[in-house]
């Protein structure tokens, strides 16, 4: 007579106890505390836009002293060597890293708009200090340090890291525990292999991305492999966790 195995969830009192045992076992989080913050990556782009901040703050003087806005920045950006860094500087001041700034009224490719400023372009550095000013970037510049927004920006921007990190985080550790897994089975004689990603077709012309796929060659086969065993998540925050 076959043995029957008994899940461990059947000897407790009630579902409730297992639950309270179940959610013991659970990690609240996966991201070490010296990783919570890239401190070494936010060192290196303040270094990196040193100049651009500078340029920000002797533009503060100038409007503190009268001058125009919109003005003042179309000619300083136009009578500068290098553009781009001052736009690109002037977006994640404003907490946007993207190459391109899209808003009910504009569709804006940075990489073009500063090439058009460096060629001398009067419309379109007048058209990107329109853009800052209904934007608000002059409040920025009448605060006493620039300097301590970018960074304050640059922390807050690290939340999207985070999101990033934890799947990267997530993706070693379930390779280890799949690893323990496979080797368990290869001890029973088990033909196991996995894939760390494989894509599947199924029904009509569907497909589906699937990490961490386990073929067992002794089973019914399946989509021509065998059948599986699989997780997978997405590293974004538009992830899922499947087990």
């Amino acid at each position: 007579m076959a043995n029957i195995t008994i899940l461990p969830s059947r000897f407790y009192p009630s579902a409730e106890d297992f639950v309270d045992d179940f959610l013991k076992t659970l990690t609240p989080g996966i991201i070490d505390r010296s990783q919570f913050i890239d401190w070494r990556s936010i060192e290196s782009k303040l270094k990196e836009f040193t100049e651009a901040l500078e340029f920000y703050k002797e533009l503060a003087y100038r409007l503190k002293d009268g001058a125009d806005f919109i003005k003042e920045l179309a000619d300083s950006c136009l009578a500068h060597d290098d553009p781009l860094i001052l736009i690109k500087c002037a977006f994640e001041l404003l907490g946007h890293t993207d190459n391109s700034f899209v808003t009910l009224q504009d569709d804006i490719d940075i990489l073009k708009l500063a090439r058009e400023i460096a060629n001398g372009n009067e419309n379109t550095a007048f058209y990107f200090a329109r853009t800052l000013r209904d934007l608000g970037f002059e409040k920025l510049l009448l605060r006493e340090d620039i300097e301590d927004i970018f960074l304050g920006v640059h922390i807050g921007l690290e939340t999207h890291r985070r999101k990033n990190l934890g799947g990267t985080i997530f993706q070693t550790m379930i390779k280890k525990v799949i690893n323990e897994i496979i080797n368990h089975l290869k001890v029973y004689g088990y033909d196991v292999d996995y894939k760390e990603e494989v894509t599947i077709n199924y029904g009509k012309g569907l497909r589906k991305k699937i990490r961490f796929s386990y073929f067992v060659s002794c089973y019914t086969k399946i989509w021509d492999r065998g059948k599986f065993l699989y997780c997978t998540w997405f590293k974004t925050n538009r992830d899922k966790k499947k087990l």
